[in-house]
């Protein structure tokens, strides 16, 4: 067994965590470039491309998984274990993957990076209460797609919208049993292009 192989199993082993699943697989055990082809070709730089929607999906998981959470679960909790996973585990596992290094990247420091990204994911959130995207995933997939791109087309707003819907609905699948009920639940509270 390879070391990739072997990361990818331990990333997936299970244990007695306060959530379903491994979240790992909705940001950090992906590969980017087959999940978002459609686009990273059109877009100026890939490495920044791919780094973004990382750090987009890292969000997206730990807001979906405190959004699901099983009754008597802390929101704190939750973040006590998926943050520090994702920090330490899921950014090296990235950086392996992708052959990125953040800090270089950005330069600057990966968690405040990963605060300041955050912190405009979580506005929409916590600012907006609009009746059409009551839980903020349309807003936050605008603004994920003003860091790809200076110029966002209304496609590629409406490709991120749908790709955050589909993970938000996988997410949720873990807490309600089936992809079904699911779809349902998502397309109560967001909007669905």
């Amino acid at each position: 067994m390879g070391f990739l192989s072997w990361l990818r199993s331990f990333a997936n082993r299970d244990n007695a965590l306060p959530y379903p699943g491994n979240p790992g697989k909705f940001y950090y055990l992906i590969n980017y470039d087959e999940e978002y082809k459609e686009i990273l070709s059109n877009l100026p730089n890939r490495e920044t491309a791919i780094s973004e929607l990382f750090l987009f999906r890292f969000w997206l998981t730990q807001y979906s998984y405190r959004l699901q959470r099983t009754k008597g679960v802390s929101e704190d909790l939750i973040l006590r274990e998926l943050i520090p996973d994702g920090l330490n585990f899921g950014k090296g596992i990235f950086e392996l993957n992708h052959r990125i290094k953040f800090e270089k990247l950005f330069q600057c420091d990966f968690m405040k990076l990963m605060e300041d990204r955050f912190a405009k994911y979580d506005q929409g959130v916590i600012s907006e209460n609009n009746p059409d995207d009551p839980i903020g995933l349309v807003y936050a997939s605008i603004v994920l797609a003003t860091k790809l791109t200076e110029d966002t087309p209304l496609e590629l707003d409406l490709y991120l919208i749908e790709k955050t819907n589909k993970q938000f609905t996988e997410i949720v699948a873990l807490h309600v049993g089936d992809i079904e009920s699911a779809k349902r639940i998502v397309r109560e509270l967001t909007f669905v292009p």
